[in-house]
Parts: C-alpha cells; sequence; structure tokens
C-alpha cells in the first residue's frame, strides 16, 4: 500500500475555488484503479491534510498524471494554496482494530489489568 499525506493552507479568498476542485476531485478519485480511500482532517490553525491511500506506488503516480488532477494541481500551486507540503511512503507495517465503541465491549472490560501510576507492567 502507498500513503500520500498531501498538508497546505489554503488562501483564504481561494476557499471556494479550493472546495469546487476538492469535489471535483473527489468524484475523480474514485474511479482510479487501486484507490482504497481518501480523508480530508482540518487543523485549528486551518491547516487541512489529506490522506491517500492506493494499493502501490504505480496507481498514485497514475493519478498523479491524470489530466484533470494536474490541472487541479496546477492552480493549486499557482494561487489555491499559500503553502503545500506533500509526502508519499510505502506502507511497511500496519495495524488495524475495527470500529469498537465502549457500548460493543463486553461487560467483563475493563482496565484493572492496566498498571496504576507508579507501577510497571511486571
Amino acid at each position: 500500500m502507498t500513503l500520500a499525506v498531501f498538508r497546505c493552507y489554503v488562501a483564504p479568498e481561494q476557499r471556494a475555488e479550493h472546495d469546487r476542485l476538492y469535489n471535483q476531485m473527489h468524484i475523480l478519485i474514485y474511479h482510479c484503479p487501486n484507490h482504497i480511500e481518501h480523508k480530508m482532517f482540518t487543523a485549528e490553525d486551518g491547516e487541512s491534510a489529506l490522506v491517500v491511500e492506493f494499493d502501490d506506488l504505480q496507481s498514485l503516480e497514475e493519478w498523479g498524471e491524470n489530466p484533470d488532477h494536474r490541472i487541479a494541481k496546477a492552480s493549486g500551486k499557482r494561487y489555491v494554496f499559500t503553502s503545500y507540503d506533500v509526502a508519499v511512503r510505502e506502507v511497511v507495517e500496519r495495524h488495524v482494530k475495527s470500529d469498537v465503541r465502549p457500548e460493543h465491549l463486553p461487560s467483563t472490560a475493563h482496565c484493572s489489568e492496566f498498571p496504576q501510576e507508579g507501577q510497571s507492567w511486571e
């Protein structure tokens, strides 16, 4: 699996354009082979982070060459983003826990087995 993290700050006067481009790319990426998932997060300081997962690096690179995506990237670089940072990594290890909410835990589940402050795991 290949993971891309795109962090950016959007120019305040370009927020509507950013949202328009993101919505277009959001629809388009679902038609890309080997796209797994993507999610956008926004921090308190206004920074956005888009996390994108593909099955492999080649599929991510093909997405990067999509003509509509290239136009959106060029617009972002020219005037939508005040700054951005992109990191691409191959996932070498992954740990997943399914969506278990407290109300779905067995009634015997509790934290008494965890060491209290000042205690060790022994």
